[in-house]
């Protein structure tokens, strides 16, 4: 029983771990989520970024989904 002590507490441990990053998933989804129309710092400099680029991908949806990337 003294050797599975360790691998019980150990387990524990990884356990409780876990937790707390599922906890922080869930607490970062909730902020996300309390306002949709707001998007993060990062996400909103991604989206101007590319914008303000000269390339653009273009997608067409059909049978298939076909995209090109063209720059001008």
């Amino acid at each position: 029983m003294l050797l599975l002590h360790g691998v019980v507490q150990d387990t524990e441990s990884l356990m409780a771990v876990e937790m707390t990053s599922v906890q922080e998933v869930v607490d970062s989804l909730c902020l996300l989520a309390a306002d949709p129309h707001v998007l993060p710092a990062t996400s909103q400099q991604v989206i101007d970024d590319y914008q303000q680029t000269p390339c653009k991908w273009f997608c067409q949806v059909g049978l298939f989904m076909q995209c090109a990337y063209s720059c001008k």
